[in-house]
């Protein structure tokens, strides 16, 4: 069964009674079926291709790494800008924000069997880097989140 997407207060309408929506919803797929396995080659082909049809706000420029811990790490940024939406899989070591999980939490996310809100509260899901650069720029990670898988 499907949730409908929660609203959250907007940062910019807080107290004023708007809202904006967010896809943070628990125990729903992030990806639809057909993509490729998560973290092949193919999956980040797919990914790169969503990627470079995503519309960025203006003025949004801002960069998130993901790193899956393992042997090896696998790691990639997706850069925001006035061009859209980029993938890198061979990132410089610069970044906003890291987002770390172990592979298994990050197939959880992905599968949506535990948020990303629950594995980081549990300690599964690190972030580190410019946590005021997160939150100015959430909502516009939150719309990109079901494409990117940015959760």
């Amino acid at each position: 069964m499907r949730r409908a997407p929660r609203r959250a207060r907007s940062e910019a309408g807080a107290g004023t009674g708007s809202t904006a929506l967010t896809w943070q919803t628990y125990g729903v797929p992030l990806y639809p079926d057909h993509v490729s396995e998560f973290l092949s080659d193919a999956w980040f082909a797919d990914i790169a291709d969503r990627a470079a049809s995503a519309s960025v706000p203006d003025g949004v420029t801002f960069t998130v790494e993901q790193v899956v811990e393992g042997d090896p790490a696998i790691r990639w940024q997706l850069h925001l800008g006035p061009d859209g939406v980029e993938l890198d899989r061979d990132p410089p070591a610069e970044t906003d924000i890291r987002i770390t999980t172990d592979l298994e939490t990050a197939t959880e996310i992905r599968a949506g069997t535990i948020s990303a809100q629950r594995a980081f509260l549990g300690g599964q899901l690190r972030i580190g880097g410019d946590i005021k650069a997160l939150m100015a720029n959430r909502e516009t990670l939150a719309a990109l989140a079901p494409a990117l898988g940015l959760t």
